[in-house]
């Protein structure tokens, strides 16, 4: 079983828009946020230092939350240590971000810690002055960070999924919602 849980941060860039003298400009500034995200799945062995596995993500940050589906292959470089590449698909959309291809670089240094990078295109829609025709742009996201896998990675992606449901229930318990 492969149970990851990783802590990122993202670098992006994400349009401003100003409006002065009938004059629309768009900078385009770097941002950097959060990301945690849960990645549960199989891989298995096809050869003595190869192995491959399928994955579903769940992906939460500030900007962006999604879930998707990962193909993944693992080259072992001893016992413990290996190099992971991964490609994924969200299947899961936000309100204004479309599905666009997800990548995974890992290293593993011991069998249950990496270090990795997830390049990803971000689709989102832009709105003109006519809000039923928007369009849609692409960007390039890169997020860095650590992960656990094996007992360590479960635990962790377990206990942060159940404080986040006492989160969402304390929020709606409390009336905030309405």
């Amino acid at each position: 079983l492969l149970t990851n849980f990783g802590a990122y941060i993202v670098n992006y860039s994400e349009p401003t828009y100003t409006f002065a003298d009938g004059v629309t400009s768009v900078v385009n500034r770097r941002k950097m946020d959060a990301r945690v995200l849960a990645d549960w799945g199989v891989i298995i062995p096809v050869s003595e230092r190869s192995r491959v596995g399928l994955s579903a993500m769940v992906s939460l940050d500030n900007d962006y939350s999604f879930v998707a589906i990962f193909i993944r292959y693992r080259r072992m470089l001893d016992s413990v240590r290996s190099i992971e590449v991964a490609l994924g698909v969200p299947t899961s959309n936000g309100p204004n971000h479309r599905a666009a291809p997800l990548g995974l670089i890992k290293y593993n240094m011991m069998r249950h810690f990496g270090v990795a990078l997830r390049p990803e295109i971000n689709r989102y829609l832009e709105y003109t002055a006519d809000p039923a025709s928007p369009f849609v742009r692409s960007s390039f996201r890169m997020s860095a960070g650590v992960e656990l896998g094996g007992l360590a990675g479960a635990i962790t992606s377990v206990t942060a999924g159940l404080a986040f449901l006492a989160a969402l229930i304390s929020f709606f318990a409390s009336g905030g919602f309405w």
